[in-house]
Order: C-alpha cells, then sequence, then structure tokens
C-alpha cells in the first residue's frame, strides 16, 4: 500500500514509492538494446519530471539527454534509411502516420557503448531476430560504438575524414550486397542474409570459405573490388553520398585506403 513507505508526487501528479520509483529508473532497460519505458509514468504513460524532489529528478534529466543523443541521430537516420517512404509513416490508417519520432525509436535499435558510455546505432530493429540470439549475446564489456572499437584490420572506407564512422555504409559480411541490418554492433546482413540468420541458418557459425565468394566486379552487385565474403568492408559515407557540398572517396583497396589516411594526417599537420 502507498502509505507503508515515503512517497513521491511527480509532476503528473501520480504518487509512487520512493524506492519503487528510484529502482525502476536506475535499473534501466533490461536487454543490450537502450529503451526508456523505465522513465515513462507506468499510470499515465507521460514522461517522468520531479521537481520537487532535485535527487530524483537529476536521474530523470540524465536518462533525458541520452534520449535526446539517441533522437537526434534517429533524425538524421531517418531519410538516409528510407523510414519517411515506409507505409507505416505515410498511410493515414499506419500505427505510426506522421509520428517521426515514435517511429525512428520503434525502428531504429542503439546499444550503449561500454568504454565512452555514448549511445551508437547497431541497425533496424527486429524483435525476432533479438530474441533468438542466445548463442550471440555479448558481454557488456564487447558492446563498444565504432569510434571505440578497433577497425585497423578491416579494409575499406571505416572513417570518413568530415563525418567520422557513425554514416559509413558496409557490405554484408556475407555476401557483395549492401548491409540493411547490423546485428550485436559487430556483424553487419544484407536483407536475405538477415533472413537466412531468422531462419536458424546461422552464417555465423559457418566458415569463411562456405561462403560464395565475389564474381569479380563486372558482376559483383557493388561494382567494386571488396574484401572476401565472410569478412567485414566499409563502403562509403552515407552522408557524403547524399551531399554534393563534400565528398569522400571510395578505395578500392587497402592501399588506397592507406594512402587516404596519410593525406588526411598530412591535412592535420598543416592545420597544427
Amino acid at each position: 500500500m502507498l502509505k507503508e513507505g515515503p512517497l513521491i508526487l511527480l509532476d503528473c501528479r501520480h504518487y509512487f514509492h520512493r524506492h519503487c520509483l528510484v529502482s525502476r529508473i536506475c535499473k534501466r532497460w533490461t536487454t543490450n538494446r537502450i529503451t526508456f519505458s523505465h522513465v515513462y509514468c507506468c499510470l499515465c504513460n507521460s514522461w517522468i519530471n520531479c521537481s520537487n524532489n532535485p535527487d530524483i529528478q537529476s536521474i530523470v534529466d540524465r536518462e533525458k539527454k541520452l534520449y535526446d543523443q539517441i533522437v537526434d541521430n534517429a533524425m538524421v537516420r531517418f531519410e538516409l534509411e528510407g523510414l519517411h517512404k515506409d507505409e507505416a509513416f505515410t498511410n493515414p490508417k499506419g500505427d505510426f502516420y506522421q509520428k517521426k519520432i515514435e517511429f525512428a525509436l520503434y525502428k531504429f535499435s542503439y546499444y550503449l557503448c561500454y568504454k565512452c558510455e555514448n549511445p551508437y546505432f547497431t541497425g533496424m530493429v527486429d524483435c525476432v531476430f533479438e530474441a533468438d540470439q542466445e548463442e550471440e549475446k555479448l558481454q557488456k564489456d564487447q558492446l563498444l560504438c565504432s569510434e571505440c572499437r578497433d577497425l585497423s584490420n578491416i579494409e575499406g572506407i571505416t572513417e570518413c575524414e568530415y563525418h567520422g564512422r557513425e554514416y559509413i555504409v558496409w557490405k554484408c559480411r556475407f555476401c557483395c550486397n549492401v548491409s540493411k541490418f547490423f546485428c550485436w554492433g559487430t556483424t553487419h546482413f544484407c536483407k536475405d542474409c538477415h533472413t537466412k540468420q531468422l531462419n536458424k541458418d546461422y552464417l555465423t557459425k559457418k566458415s569463411i570459405n562456405e561462403f560464395p565468394q565475389c564474381p569479380g566486379i563486372d558482376k559483383c552487385p557493388l561494382k567494386m573490388k571488396h574484401a572476401r565474403n565472410g569478412e567485414e568492408f566499409g563502403i562509403k559515407c552515407l552522408l557524403c553520398d547524399t551531399n554534393s557540398n563534400s565528398t569522400c572517396s571510395i578505395p578500392s583497396n587497402t592501399d588506397d585506403k592507406e594512402k587516404m589516411n596519410k593525406d588526411k594526417e598530412k591535412t592535420n599537420d598543416i592545420e597544427k
């Protein structure tokens, strides 16, 4: 009963036990994927605010800052990922009709980087896929954003001179197509390969020799030289590809990538 413990009155005019409220907020989300149900009032579904208690409000403000970071990133990705054309968003009868933020947070997945504690994009959400990855679950110290991951052994464009690593377009690890899913913060899948994994044809358990290799640049869907199927490969910067004011060249092999990195180092030396 409410009278059995210290009570907190939220700005939405609902009462909660202080211990229950603080415990719920501090537990945060229950899976690797960041969600925010813990900072919504379970009675009216409004964002929790507690202006009469600075200690609790400071915890809520921390979560609001994280929420704003994710929303800012999701709004940039919304059209780049084609969500503005999705029927759920454009159809007046759709569940997310013209609800841009809600739809983006429903479709996009973000994890919290273990090292820098910033949120990072991990691809499109697939609840079935997330529930069916018992052997693929990562420990907290394996959750690393692109800025904190060691990408030195990965070929292709892994960092843009203008936009960093956040908007790199990746090849599917397992075939010659552009990836659509980024799972566990480590593995890129195209739609077909992702479906195979969903259907328990576990590509992640196969050796590199079991994947069909590229037929050559002329017949390759990507029309470029790339790493062997079974390895990660960065194709280009998504923002540069859609912004005519800035471009980053796409290296066709490791030597070109090294040349680009050397040119960037020279530019940095000049600026210093």
